[in-house]
């Protein structure tokens, strides 16, 4: 098993309650996540969501994904989202060389996105890439965005976090890249997905 993607979708969002399942343009971003991925072809049915909701999933089974019941110690505001990788990668044994997270709130990514990205971390040969925006008024000068985060399994055994890690950069443009956390971060991405989408 060569590459896998992962979706960490809890249930219990603070800021944003339920916002995996909230529909962005018709689509819940649960399900957008899943759908990019299948789109993209790089993963065939290794496709994993990992969730404490049981909404969650039950809509990961419809749309035809795996799907593991996460702890809920796994699911609370501080834990990292290498924590939930490591879950599901010790409940499938390890068996595989790299993954892929898709937050669903990236709702904005396309498949050709996941393959561009993919095909970066391939021929720079790296063991961790993630997509970023510019931020040249603060520190870091780059901020994760959530759009994707491809790594070497046996990179985050060494490391067990990201955080800990200093990825490839992959550099996506900041008006093509929203990582909901809020209203109003939801609404702008719905009003780019009714453009592209039609309502």
């Amino acid at each position: 098993m060569r590459l896998i993607a992962i979706i960490p979708a809890r249930g219990n969002s603070k800021r944003l309650p339920n916002k995996n399942l909230l529909p962005c343009n018709g689509v819940p971003l649960v399900v957008r996540a899943i759908r990019v991925a299948k789109e993209s072809g790089l993963f065939g049915n290794r496709i994993f969501v990992s969730s404490e909701d049981e909404r969650i999933l039950d809509i990961a089974n419809k749309e035809g994904a795996l799907h593991y019941n996460r702890d809920p110690i796994l699911s609370s505001d501080n834990i990292q989202t290498a924590s939930v990788v490591i879950d599901v990668l010790a409940r499938i044994h390890y068996y595989c060389e790299s993954f892929c997270v898709l937050n669903p709130t990236s709702p904005l990514r396309t498949a050709e996105d996941l393959r561009n990205i993919h095909n970066s971390f391939t021929t720079r040969g790296l063991g961790c890439l993630m997509t970023a925006v510019r931020t040249p008024l603060t520190m870091p000068e780059w901020t994760h965005d959530g759009t994707a985060l491809f790594c070497l399994t046996k990179v985050l055994l060494i490391y067990l976090s990201f955080d800990l890690m200093r990825p490839g950069i992959y550099e996506m443009q900041p008006e093509m890249s929203i990582d909901i956390n809020t209203a109003e971060d939801f609404a702008r991405a719905e009003e780019i997905l009714r453009e592209r989408e039609g309502a």
